[in-house]
């Protein structure tokens, strides 16, 4: 059992480098660092654009009050 801090824990090939060896460990790891499941795959969502798209398009020269807040 191998236990170490955030120093250790930062270097990915060292982590790599236990688990190719099998050795189980313990390690503190900096708070932007994210842990998934081995089986997770990225989901990106579909781009929306800037505005929804059910609204209807601000004609030029419009009142201030007819355009978006």
């Amino acid at each position: 059992m191998i236990v170490a801090d955030a120093g250790y824990g930062r270097s990915v090939s060292f982590r790599l480098a236990l688990e190719e060896r099998g050795w189980s460990y313990v390690m503190a790891v900096d708070p932007k660092e994210i842990a998934r499941p081995a089986d997770a795959e990225p989901y990106q969502p579909a781009y929306g654009g800037l505005w929804p798209t059910d609204s209807a398009p601000i004609p030029r020269g419009a009142p201030a009050a007819a355009r978006p807040r």
